[in-house]
């Protein structure tokens, strides 16, 4: 998947604390910043130069991660690829 791809282009640093505060999601999911405009309805995790997007949905209890990337790939359109 684009996430896995995404976490073997970083340092094994930087992988474990994704990871790790992914499963801090499951603890606390409203530690995120809520984002605005297009992207009003999801949250944004920073993890040093990783960004993390994701849902709640509070009726089911669940959090949808729904993007993780570096900033400059993850806000906007996506490029293609030439």
């Amino acid at each position: 998947s684009a996430f896995l791809r995404i976490l073997k282009r970083t340092s094994p640093r930087l992988h474990r604390e994704v990871i790790s505060d992914l499963g801090h999601l499951q603890i606390a999911p409203g530690v995120g910043e809520p984002l605005s405009g297009k992207l009003s309805h999801s949250l944004k995790l920073r993890v040093d130069t990783v960004r993390v997007l994701y849902r709640l949905d509070l009726k089911n209890r669940a959090v949808f991660v729904t993007k993780i990337g570096w900033r400059k790939n993850i806000y906007g359109e996506e490029n293609p690829r030439k």
